[in-house]
């Protein structure tokens, strides 16, 4: 019997959620067409990372495969009666090369999302599941999402080893995604078309974005379930302004033509057609009222009160922040404080920093950057110290003030030794001082 292993690849936002919800819930049916799909966790909201767990490894907090777990996982297979090891994760796509190093017959399955919708669905990702507090970015260098790393992976890959499908053609489909990914491996099953991993409305979006400057630990995944069922407000727009995304749009067909014809995928040509005809959503300035970040709230706390109670006593012992939305603690029924500076402003750092012979502007640039060094270095007193300057420099900056919050709710003051402290500030204005004589002050 000829034996195949797969590895779904995603990538993010690309129907991983609900393909692999349907996979799990779907098993033995899977068994019955040959197909061995190891189980694995899932929340109650059926968001899961896949089979990561059964052959990847933790080292230095980043995830790389983990060769006997493979290799014993393909062993077993090899000796059962499954024609088709299947496993799934968004994780696979940055680790193709050492998955197909240790196997090298098998195959991989990726699907590619017009580039313009991945942008902003990776933004809604980013906010929901990963902590982004900045807005939507709109910049160039965001255009060519994805396609460097597929780019990669096909150069990589011979084509008898690599799917590429469409996720915008799949959906299109009566079963949607699952269909498309099913029909792979020649499982055929009434497919109830449905939505995991909903995105949120503008809403709950901004309000998610505000919190996720506070640490609230296990309380994230069931603020997630209910900002999810938040139905209300405005549920279809856009954060690309329209001159902006009709760029987008012409950039978006130029990469993917450039793909189909590099790499002969002309089973995807009709995604051309596809991205050209797509209508942006309404456009809308990422920003909400008052009225509707207290709307949200409300909602959370009749949804779930105990929720609600949970996150206004974890969230009032870090009240500090300067938020886009003060009105949050009030609907919190919270009071907002304030850090004092002069209490964290250092004579010695204010003096070192001053002295230095750059230009003006650029000092904050080179204190923030250094209190993220001493950070780092275990120095959490002079890493505030540093961040506390720019404040006192610019005081309208919210991203030094919170930053200075996050230190100061974060860590445990480790005192300074004074001869490394002095040493440091040595150091500090002999090399600025030193670079400004051969670049000139404004350097």
């Amino acid at each position: 019997m000829s034996k195949k292993i797969f590895f779904h690849i995603g990538p993010g936002k690309t129907g991983t959620s609900a393909i692999q919800a349907w996979l799990l819930e779907n098993r033995k049916l899977l068994s019955e067409n040959g197909v061995l799909y190891p189980s694995h966790e899932q929340s109650e909201n059926k968001i899961s990372s896949g089979n990561f767990k059964s052959i990847l490894k933790l080292q230095k907090g980043a995830w790389s495969v983990d060769n006997e777990r493979l290799k014993d996982l393909v062993a077993d297979f090899e000796k059962s009666e499954y024609k088709c090891l299947l496993l799934s994760s968004e994780h696979f796509f940055l680790l193709v090369e050492e998955l197909n190093a240790i196997v090298p017959s098998a195959v991989f399955i990726m699907y590619l999302r017009n580039p313009i919708e991945l942008l902003e669905s990776n933004y809604n990702q980013g906010v929901k599941r990963h902590g982004f507090v900045n807005k939507f970015d709109v910049s160039l260098k965001r255009r060519k999402i994805n396609i460097p790393r597929v780019t990669n992976i096909l150069n990589l890959l011979p084509d008898n080893q690599v799917i590429v499908r469409s996720y915008d053609l799949a959906l299109e489909l009566k079963g949607g995604i699952i269909e498309d990914f099913t029909s792979l491996f020649g499982v055929k099953a009434s497919i109830k078309h449905r939505v995991v991993n909903t995105s949120y409305s503008l809403e709950a979006l901004e309000l998610k974005r505000a919190l996720n400057l506070f640490e609230i630990g296990n309380l994230a995944s069931q603020l997630d379930n209910v900002l999810q069922r938040f139905d209300r407000g405005i549920k279809y727009y856009s954060l690309i302004p329209p001159d902006i995304f009709e760029s987008y749009k012409k950039d978006s067909i130029h990469l993917i033509s450039e793909l189909i014809e590099k790499y002969a995928l002309t089973s995807l040509m009709p995604v051309i057609e596809l991205i050209s005809d797509y209508q942006q959503r309404p456009y809308f300035s990422q920003a909400v009222s008052n009225e509707q970040i207290v709307e949200v709230i409300e909602y959370i706390k009749v949804e779930n009160l105990t929720l609600f109670n949970k996150l206004s006593e974890c969230i009032a012992a870090q009240s500090s922040y300067e938020l886009d939305y003060m009105v949050l603690y009030k609907a919190l029924e919270i009071e907002s404080t304030k850090l004092d500076l002069s209490l964290m402003l250092n004579s010695e750092v204010v003096s070192a920093l001053d002295s230095l012979t750059i230009a003006e502007k650029n000092k904050p640039k080179v204190a923030f950057q250094l209190a993220h060094l001493f950070e780092s270095l275990g120095y959490k007193e002079l890493s505030e110290n540093f961040v506390a300057y720019c404040c006192h420099y610019n005081s309208e900056d919210k991203n030094y003030y919170n930053t200075l919050v996050k230190l100061h709710h974060n860590n445990q003051p480790v005192e300074v030794n004074k001869s490394v402290f002095s040493k440091v500030l040595s150091f500090l204005k002999s090399k600025f001082n030193h670079l400004s004589k051969s670049n000139g002050k404004n350097g």
